[in-house]
């Protein structure tokens, strides 16, 4: 029986369908209203910067109007004083909004995720020295800190995604 894997005669039995149930977190956050309602609201803002170029044809770069011009059909939110769309910009912007926070979120999980097996793998005093830090970085106020170490920041995405975690 060289590479057989059923013997002859033997028929295959059908296999269960299995359900697609929804994960337990999800069933969780949309039983509670106020966190469907957030859900829903940051699914439409991150579908509506994504697909950006579809929803409008205006440049957020090229002045479109004359300056200062109220909403119309033309232009939904109206223009700043430039003559530039409000709306192509606000809706362009959104895209550098979720690249910082979601660069923001990435750094300051792996720093907490490196820190926390470091603490939990050696213990004693290297976890008493991590807890402080953490700690000092809870109790002080984070306004203050960023006035102080931001004028030796460049202005950069990256800067602006530490920023932007530590507020």
């Amino acid at each position: 029986m060289s590479g057989l894997s059923h013997a002859a005669g033997t028929a295959r039995t059908a296999r269960p369908r299995r359900r697609l149930t929804m994960p337990d977190w999800l069933r969780v956050l949309l039983r509670n209203r106020t966190s469907a309602f957030g859900l829903a609201l940051l699914s439409v803002i991150v579908l509506v910067t994504l697909f950006a170029p579809l929803l409008t044809t205006l440049d957020p770069a090229v002045p479109t109007s004359p300056p200062g011009e109220p909403p119309s059909w033309a232009n939904p939110m109206g223009t700043t004083d430039q003559g530039y769309s409000v709306y192509a910009q606000v809706i362009h912007g959104g895209r550098i909004s979720l690249v910082v926070a979601l660069a923001a979120t990435v750094i300051a999980m792996s720093i907490a995720i490196v820190l926390g097996l470091l603490a939990a793998y050696k213990g004693g005093l290297v976890d008493d020295v991590i807890n402080l830090f953490a700690n000092v970085f809870i109790v002080i106020p984070t306004l203050p800190l960023l006035l102080v170490i931001s004028p030796g920041w460049s202005r950069s995405i990256p800067s602006s995604a530490v920023a932007n975690r530590l507020k």
